[in-house]
């Protein structure tokens, strides 16, 4: 496969990504219908991608300027996304104007026609033409500081409002690199030193992690660690520091009956399962078919036994479970703010007005566990979010609304504390703690 067809593969993954799926997915498909099996090749359309997708405000902003008249949004889909991939090379990268000009008139000729690749081909000479640095400048107004670091103003307005205009600009830049890669230990088949000698055998350059006793970053690399046999037989898995705390926290001990209410696609739930040794019960419970159906098949991989996969609503979850839990994990579906780093396009589709849906959903999970739990259980609450809504907030109400609960420290604690003087949770920024946005609180019944 040649350097146009990747430009051709990103093009039609934007599009299938502007119809509702998730990146992954889109390249996911699209490699298996295009049977693109070269990891080289599906590593170079996953870059492309993610870096048009991170970029989009103000790819959107170029092309918006070049048309003068007309909508960007009105453009048939796959041109509208030849487009910005065509501004991509042209704005962000050091490839030649003419030869992606060339390829992406081309590729708009073959599927629209004459017409459309002179109208392409002009709109691309007019935005070779235009000046970055006529869009964006070091202002510090929000709405450069959203050209500049590639993120909503609502979002930044939001983040100077939390962690104030310096820490916002810390974390706006951290966002420009490329988010760290961590993998963890499958304790029931390998340990640590075990997994570091390999990996070193394979040209890994690997970091163990200070704080989690089974977590590793890998610094570098020359291939993907999906490609090493420890991952593929099941001795690693790839999961953010962030995520792999939170089963930590919930400290899951030898004969625990847990409850994961939002368990998909199941990486805190396997964690939990190696952790108890393949003793108790972790019911794996989640709304979503596709996703468990992936966890299910990854039980036998980890030589996981203690986990038994529900699909069902786990806001309902008091209707077909009547075993007590010694704990309870909520992972609910959130805004997703602490990831945008890993996941460019929600940072674009996320509105302000989707909190209030995702956390009544998030309270309705929440106070549905009350009624699951031990007299002496707890329940650990994480999301991957930096909105007060969605965490402290919550838990505020939670307090006040089942005073026979309290908070307990977080711990480990490897972040910083949470807001509204919620000092017993915690919280993880990319630009502190060089992982994904998270907040952790643990919740005790007296």
């Amino acid at each position: 496969m040649g350097a146009i067809d990747k430009e051709v593969v990103a093009a039609k993954a934007l599009s299938a990504i502007e119809e509702g799926e998730s990146e992954r997915e889109a390249l996911r498909i699209l490699s298996k219908k295009l049977r693109i099996t070269d990891w080289r090749i599906r590593g170079a359309i996953h870059s492309l991608l993610f870096e048009v997708l991170k970029r989009l405000n103000v790819i959107d902003l170029i092309i918006t300027n070049a048309l003068q008249k007309g909508s960007l949004d009105k453009l048939q889909p796959y041109l509208r996304n030849l487009l910005r991939v065509g501004v991509y090379f042209l704005k962000f990268t050091d490839k030649l104007p003419p030869k992606v000009t060339k390829t992406i008139v081309q590729k708009a000729k073959e599927s629209f026609g004459e017409g459309i690749s002179k109208f392409t081909n002009a709109l691309l000479r007019k935005i070779e033409q235009i000046n970055l640095s006529s869009l964006i400048s070091n202002s510090t107004d929000v709405a450069n500081l959203s050209l500049k670091y590639f993120h909503p103003v609502w979002f930044i307005e939001y983040l100077i409002t939390l962690i104030g205009l310096p820490g916002t600009i810390d974390f706006l830049q951290k966002s420009l690199e490329s988010d760290a890669l961590y993998i963890r230990a499958n304790f029931l088949k390998i340990d640590v030193a075990t997994v570091i000698e390999i990996l070193k055998k394979e040209k890994f350059v690997v970091e163990v992690d200070p704080n989690l006793p089974d977590v590793m970053r890998i610094l570098e690399w020359e291939y993907p660690i999906l490609h090493s046999p420890l991952y593929k037989e099941g001795l690693i898995y790839i999961q953010d520091k962030a995520s792999t705390l939170v089963s930590h926290v919930v400290d899951p001990q030898e004969e625990d009956c847990i409850f994961d209410l939002c368990a998909a696609p199941g990486g805190k739930s396997l964690h939990m399962g190696q952790l108890m040794q393949n003793t108790g019960m972790v019911f794996a419970i989640d709304r979503s078919h596709r996703r468990l159906l992936e966890l299910s098949t990854k039980l036998a991989k980890y030589e996981i036994h203690n986990i038994f996969v529900i699909n069902a609503v786990g806001e309902d979850a008091t209707r077909y479970l009547t075993k007590k839990a010694d704990k309870i994990l909520i992972d609910p579906p959130c805004s997703g703010t602490g990831t945008f780093m890993s996941r460019p396009y929600s940072k674009w589709k996320l509105q302000p007005k989707d909190l209030q849906l995702l956390t009544a959903i998030q309270w309705k999970i929440l106070s549905s566990a009350v009624k699951l739990l031990k007299k002496s259980g707890e329940i650990i609450y994480s999301t991957c979010s930096i909105t007060i809504e969605e965490n402290e907030a919550m838990i505020k109400k939670f307090l006040e609304r089942y005073p026979d609960f309290s908070l307990v420290p977080v711990t480990p604690f490897i972040g910083v504390p949470g807001f509204l003087g919620l000092s017993e949770t915690q919280r993880l920024f990319p630009h502190l703690h060089n992982t994904e946005g998270f907040f952790i609180a643990k919740l005790k019944r007296n």
